[in-house]
């Protein structure tokens, strides 16, 4: 015969997360890159971290959703939310590295990985991250 032994919960240390909100999804470029990322899985997929881009040519900004991203910790002399873009990456430099972003979702768009975004924005130049 089995005992079943039970352990008792005090009610005082439960507690309930807070109440998520729009500006508690936007991500802070300032940040160290692991807390960004466990921020960017903590949300995918709802409600989504999210980002504003400034765009060179026009004083638009882009909001995208950000669903799945890495990181890599290394030293740089780049300012925080600076960008930077190649054919198949758009990197994200942090406090202590840089963020790769992988799928994403901009305005009115649906959910797409990182290439097809970077192939249809040959038109738009990005500055940075804010």
């Amino acid at each position: 015969m089995k005992k079943i032994i039970g352990f008792i919960v005090l009610i005082s240390f439960i507690s309930c997360s807070p109440k998520l909100f729009k500006e508690n999804c936007r991500i802070d470029w300032s940040l160290p890159s692991i807390d960004i990322h466990n921020k960017i899985r903590g949300l995918s997929p709802y409600p989504a971290a999210w980002t504003k881009f400034d765009l060179n040519d026009q004083k638009d900004s882009l909001v995208l959703k950000i669903y799945e991203a890495s990181y890599e910790i290394f030293f740089h002399k780049q300012k925080n939310g600076e960008i930077e873009i190649s054919k198949k990456e758009l990197k994200i430099f942090t406090k202590d590295g840089c963020v790769f972003l992988k799928h994403i979702q901009t305005s009115g768009k649906k959910r797409m990985d990182i290439q097809s975004f970077l192939n249809g924005l040959s038109s738009i130049s990005i500055k940075n991250a804010f």
